[in-house]
């Protein structure tokens, strides 16, 4: 399986998407950042930017550092797209993610709309085009490293049984959660794979019944409806390593509607999103 915990330097660089426009005030305000391209800066006709302790850069300028790229926006549905030499990118106001190549790439927050421009957390581009990125706090800016190698098509990228059983138990556990409770969902079946306490396989983890049933949709059946759009999207993010929970998060529940409670009684809690609550 590829799954992939992001660092925190990675995490501090990549959150988000928002399109929102910048206040001319703060953009006067900030100062901006430098990103270079193998040591080269990378010349844009919209500044890059740091909000919160994310760095967004010019989209059309990070395509075309690459190769020749089409880069649209459809105001209709704001969307940003992005048609290039082995890429096909699109990025949409309000969602979480970034769609490159059908992979499906996390971002906490939002796009940024600065002087007509659409910029980006340089983290998921960087992930989408297969270059190295750091962050200089020091100097102010991003470097990034590679010659840019675009995403392996989602479809020879995933694993499509992993899709599959992933998406059925995020959607029949999590359906009516926020996406970042869906992802939550998901990051518990990966953790449990990947301990020594479960089974290996998430198929195997699902239908685990040492201890008796671990998860009510494989008993009721429930498992296998047919996942929504959004909780396949979560189980593609989780498979890049989009991770609403720590690492050691192997329990979540329901408080108001389950029926044994010898995980909160038992177990160490760690957070609530949404409906549930997740436990270590």
């Amino acid at each position: 399986m590829k799954y992939k915990r992001w660092t925190r330097l990675a995490a501090a660089v990549m959150t988000g998407l928002a399109l929102a426009a910048v206040p001319p005030s703060a953009a006067a305000a900030d100062p901006g950042v430098k990103v270079l391209l193998n040591g080269q800066e990378l010349v844009t006709d919209s500044p890059a930017v740091l909000r919160s302790g994310t760095a967004y850069v010019p989209l059309r300028a990070f395509a075309e550092a690459f190769s020749q790229a089409d880069v649209s926006w459809d105001a209709a549905t704001r969307t940003a797209r992005v048609r290039a030499p082995g890429m096909e990118m699109e990025v949409r106001e309000g969602r979480k993610y970034m769609v490159a190549n059908d992979r499906y790439f996390y971002m906490k927050d939002s796009i940024l709309m600065q002087g007509g421009r659409v910029l980006v957390p340089v983290r998921a581009l960087s992930a989408a085009y297969g270059v190295d990125v750091e962050w200089s706090a020091q100097a102010r800016s991003v470097l990034l490293t590679g010659s840019g190698n675009p995403a392996l098509d989602g479809a020879l990228h995933y694993d499509a049984d992993e899709v599959l059983w992933l998406s059925r138990i995020i959607h029949a556990e999590s359906r009516g959660e926020p996406l970042d409770g869906k992802i939550a969902v998901g990051n518990v079946i990966l953790n449990r794979v990947r301990s020594s306490e479960f089974p290996n396989t998430i198929y195997s983890v699902i239908f685990d019944t040492n201890n008796g049933v671990q998860f009510t949709p494989a008993a009721n059946g429930t498992i296998y409806n047919t996942p929504g759009a959004e909780s396949v999207a979560a189980a593609k993010l989780c498979l890049e390593g989009a991770a609403a929970v720590p690492d050691n998060c192997l329990y979540f529940l329901n408080a108001a509607l389950a029926a044994n409670l010898w995980v909160p009684q038992n177990r160490p809690y760690l957070t609530t999103i949404g409906n549930h609550q997740f436990y270590a």
